[in-house]
C-alpha cells in the first residue's frame, strides 16, 4: 500500500499552492489531521516484525518512527506484534515492550517510548500565542499490570513547556482506549 503525505501546502519555489493527486490542502481541510506517523504500528522496515533486545542505554527504535529510550540496559525487548496479543479492533499492528527480568525501578529509572513531532507539522496549533488550540492525544493501551500511568506532550530538547498526564489502565491484559485533552498553551 502506498501513501501519499502532504507536510506543507507552499512550494519551496515561489509560495505556490501545491496540488497533490488534484487535491489542493488548505489551512481548513487540513485541521484535525493526525499529526502521529505510523500511529497504527503497521510499518516496521529497519527489524521486520523481529524481537529487539534493548541491551543499551541509547535510543533504540522497533516500528518506524517510535523510539525507546531508557536508564536500565537489558531489561526489555520491543517489537511489533510481540507475543500472542491481538491487536484491538480496527488495527492490524501494535508495538509491544515486554520486560525481560524482575527488577525494582529507581527514583531515577524511566523507560521512555515516544515520537518526535517536526515543529512545523504543528505550527498551525499556535501554541504559545492568544489563539492556541487544543489538542486530543488519543490512543490504545494493554499491560499485564493495572493501575496508574503517565505520559507527557512536550517540547524535547528545545526547553520548551511540558504536559505531564496520567491515565488509568483498570483491567489486565485488555485494551483501552486513553484519550487525554490539552489546552494549547497562551502567551
Amino acid at each position: 500500500m502506498s501513501q501519499v503525505k502532504v507536510n506543507t501546502i507552499v512550494d519551496a519555489a515561489g509560495g505556490n499552492t501545491v496540488t497533490v493527486n488534484g487535491y489542493t490542502p488548505t489551512m481548513s481541510n487540513m485541521a484535525g489531521r493526525n499529526r502521529i506517523i505510523n500511529g497504527d504500528m503497521r510499518i516496521d522496515q529497519r527489524n521486520g516484525g523481529a524481537s529487539v533486545p534493548v541491551t543499551s542505554t541509547a535510543s533504540t527504535y522497533a516500528t518506524d518512527r517510535w523510539m525507546n529510550q531508557q536508564t536500565a540496559a537489558s531489561k526489555i525487548t520491543i517489537q511489533q506484534n510481540q507475543g500472542s496479543v491481538t491487536a484491538p479492533a480496527g488495527f492490524t499492528s501494535y508495538h509491544g515492550t515486554t520486560t525481560t527480568t524482575a527488577f525494582s525501578v529507581t527514583a531515577s529509572d524511566y523507560f521512555l517510548f515516544s515520537q518526535g513531532i517536526e515543529g512545523y507539522n504543528i505550527a498551525d496549533l499556535n501554541w504559545g500565542t492568544a489563539n492556541a488550540k487544543t489538542v486530543t492525544l488519543s490512543f490504545w493501551v494493554r499491560s499485564s499490570l493495572t493501575g496508574t500511568f503517565g505520559g507527557s506532550l512536550d517540547a524535547g530538547s528545545s526547553g520548551g513547556a511540558s504536559y505531564p498526564f496520567a491515565y488509568s489502565i483498570p483491567t489486565a491484559n485488555t485494551w483501552t482506549k486513553i484519550s487525554i485533552t490539552i489546552s494549547g498553551p497562551t502567551i
